[in-house]
């Protein structure tokens, strides 16, 4: 956490769109846990420059991407909507991933 500023992902300025790099992937069977797992990330990650976004199958695809194009570096999701993110290679990569 000490250094969180120098690995965080890049944000987007003034409206403009990133691709999503995160540097942690978690990825969930269930939607429920994932949201759960989501929620505990968004606790230890309180204050710090690190950004969890959570996606998952049963909501709209376009309120999700949306999430993914303002950056991020904890990424945590179902297998199904992983799959269909890693299809759009402008919206997400996992280069950064360690």
């Amino acid at each position: 956490m000490g250094k969180a500023k120098v690995i965080c992902a890049k944000r987007p300025v003034m409206g403009a769109s990133v691709r999503a790099e995160p540097i942690i992937v978690i990825i969930a069977p269930t939607r429920e846990l994932a949201v759960q797992i989501f929620n505990d990330a968004r606790r230890f990650t309180y204050r710090s420059m690190l950004r969890p976004v959570v996606v998952y199958g049963g909501t709209p695809v376009a309120q999700q991407a949306a999430e993914l194009k303002r950056g991020c570096d904890i990424l945590i999701g179902t297998p199904g909507r992983l799959l269909d993110f890693m299809q759009q290679p402008t919206l997400l990569s996992f280069r950064r991933v360690q």
